[in-house]
């Protein structure tokens, strides 16, 4: 008989496992679980500069509008606001504009002719040698090249008006409006206006041309070039020259505008 009790090896309970702590267990399974999930994507569809998957490619078709009779476009017109509007295409890549122009100057060379023959296939394989794709198919709404970057094209360097004004037509005289008397719309001698070139700064940096009487004041001016460059009616634009934006209601003269200098149009909207 003993005082002592004795237990076989073995019978004392088990001593507990060290539990993991919990705040590090939730702290890492969050970790592991926000890691698997996907991120959001950034990428802007309306963005000019879109990935080449994401972009359609059409093939060419036919182009047609009207000019207005407030702005009426002749033949050597054409020709001569054509040859300006390539010459001076700075933002792009120039084998692009090349590319551009051989494709539509194929087909100013068979509308001339008047005889449907190939200039839309010989077009179109121009702009896919180039690695240009068209989005709608219509020259007018852009070209992109292969790195996803826009080159936009007025419409009147893609083909002609359906109503191609008679030559002389332009130099019998202009409309310009008369804001002061309220008057509406008067004709004056072409003498007594001056010819100017804004480049904007949307659309793909393209040059537009309008003749206004030299008392107008900038404010016509700006009107004139969002009507000519057919901005959507929410668009405005700001003539700037050298740098500074003019004020509106002054003339180009009057602060400092020299007659052939290019001015810029900042667009707003």
């Amino acid at each position: 008989m003993g005082c002592c009790a004795s237990r076989a090896a073995g019978a004392y309970p088990a001593s507990p496992s060290p539990q993991p702590n919990s705040s590090r267990a939730a702290i890492n399974t969050t970790t592991a679980s926000n890691t698997a999930l996907p991120r959001p994507s950034t990428h802007n569809s309306t963005s000019h500069h879109r990935p080449l998957n994401e972009r359609f490619n059409v093939p060419l078709r036919t182009h047609a509008w009207t000019a207005r009779k407030s702005k009426p476009w002749t033949r050597a017109k054409l020709d001569r606001e054509r040859i300006a509007f390539f010459d001076t295409r700075v933002t792009g890549r120039p084998e692009i504009w090349g590319a551009i122009r051989a494709a539509v100057g194929e087909l100013h060379a068979e509308a001339k002719n008047g005889e449907e023959g190939g200039a839309y296939a010989t077009a179109q394989s121009i702009i896919d040698a180039a690695g240009a794709t068209l989005p709608t198919g219509d020259l007018a709404d852009g070209v992109y090249d292969a790195l996803g970057a826009y080159y936009g094209i007025p419409e009147w360097v893609v083909c002609d008006p359906v109503n191609v004004a008679e030559e002389g037509v332009e130099a019998e005289g202009a409309e310009v409006e008369d804001e002061e008397d309220g008057k509406g719309k008067v004709v004056v001698t072409e003498r007594d206006t001056v010819k100017v070139t804004t480049r904007l700064s949307e659309r793909g940096g393209i040059d537009v041309r309008v003749r206004i009487g030299r008392g107008d004041s900038v404010k016509t001016l700006a009107r004139m070039v969002a009507e000519g460059s057919d901005l959507p009616p929410q668009k405005h634009v700001r003539i700037a020259y050298l740098g500074k934006i003019l004020r509106e209601n002054d003339t180009l003269i009057a602060q400092g505008w020299r007659e052939g200098h290019m001015l810029n149009g900042l667009v707003f909207g």
